[in-house]
């Protein structure tokens, strides 16, 4: 799920690009060609990449997968924002999908996610649209491998005054994929890893949810889980 193929990058990002360029202004018209052709050049190297791991050919260093990855979310970024200045905002919700590819891309090469706005985004809108079961499980997964490999500045969360951060936001938001899969060990995994994460928001998160359990008529296995960590943190309270 989610999985980075140069290709299938390659054929998606042209077709949005493309919507969007039919839009531009020919002030504007430069620039996002140049945004544009910069991501299907990162797309080479990504691929390239793949190839020499692959091959057994190179070793690449964490910071260059870091910095190239940082690279392309930052294109895809400006290229979203640009569709988003022209209330494009089926254009703009593609391209901030498509960070999600680049996002396993970097955790797979072991590397660090230097920038999560754009990949809040996508996971926000992509967990709306998610109703089975199964495919929540298999969303939560690809949540906890990009969770995991977020850069050790963003995980100090040394913004945590701001309740609208993006490090809390995302466990926020993988908290909820994972109660709606309706997964014991799934919920489980992921709440104990909130509670590490975010452990000054965590009580809430299962106050919150405790309440929800009631709104949505949650199944019971799905509201004891919810129940024990809302008690675990004190009914609210949260721990460290």
């Amino acid at each position: 799920m989610m999985e980075f193929n140069g290709s299938q990058f390659k054929q998606e990002f042209n077709q949005v690009s493309n919507e969007l360029a039919l839009s531009l202004q020919q002030a504007d018209e430069a620039s996002a060609k140049e945004l544009i052709s910069a991501v299907l050049e990162s797309v080479d190297i990504m691929q390239r990449v793949d190839a020499d791991v692959g091959a057994g050919r190179v070793d690449i260093d964490e910071e260059d997968i870091s910095q190239i990855g940082d690279y392309m979310l930052s294109l895809l970024m400006a290229l979203g924002d640009m569709a988003g200045q022209r209330s494009m905002s089926q254009t703009m919700l593609y391209l901030h999908r498509l960070s999600l590819p680049v996002a396993m891309w970097i955790s797979q090469h072991g590397g660090k996610i230097k920038q999560l706005e754009i990949i809040v985004n996508a996971i926000a809108t992509l967990a709306n649209e998610i109703k089975e079961p199964d495919m929540l499980v298999e969303f939560a997964g690809v949540i906890e491998q990009i969770v995991d490999h977020v850069s050790d500045d963003l995980r100090r969360d040394l913004e945590a005054a701001n309740q609208m951060r993006p490090w809390l936001i995302l466990n926020m938001n993988w908290g909820i994929v994972a109660t709606r899969s309706h997964n014991v060990e799934t919920m489980r995994r992921v709440f104990d890893k909130l509670i590490h994460n975010i452990p000054a928001e965590a009580g809430q998160f299962f106050q919150e949810g405790m309440q929800q359990m009631e709104v949505v008529n949650y199944p019971e296995h799905v509201r004891e889980v919810m129940k024990e960590y809302h008690q675990m943190l004190g009914g609210g309270v949260s721990i460290s």
